[in-house]
């Protein structure tokens, strides 16, 4: 079973009584740890229109800057802050494979 799979049928068979109890919180912290063990792709964001090129790829689950390019008239200059298998911010697991 794959933690995708696992989130969904917890869903599926244990829903949240919203009451405040042990139970509840668990249920809640089980689900929070499987989402970010889920690899997700980082979010494309463009920074600047008016030159052909420019983003950044950032944690989906947090915005935390994990790639940048930057391209001026001249140049193409990729800035790699970090290229983890995790989101160093907020844990999320990252799937930097091809989409």
């Amino acid at each position: 079973m794959t933690n995708k799979e696992a989130y969904t049928w917890i869903l599926d068979h244990f829903a949240p009584c919203d009451d405040g109890t042990k139970q509840d919180e668990a249920l809640g912290v089980a689900l929070k740890a499987l989402k970010k063990q889920t690899p997700m792709k980082p979010k494309r964001i463009i920074t600047c229109k008016e030159i052909d090129g420019n983003f950044q790829e950032v944690c989906p689950s947090c915005g935390w800057v994990m790639f940048e390019r930057v391209t001026t008239e001249n140049t193409s200059q990729p800035i790699v802050y970090r290229i983890l298998k995790f989101c160093q911010s907020c844990g999320q697991r990252i799937d930097w494979g091809e989409s």
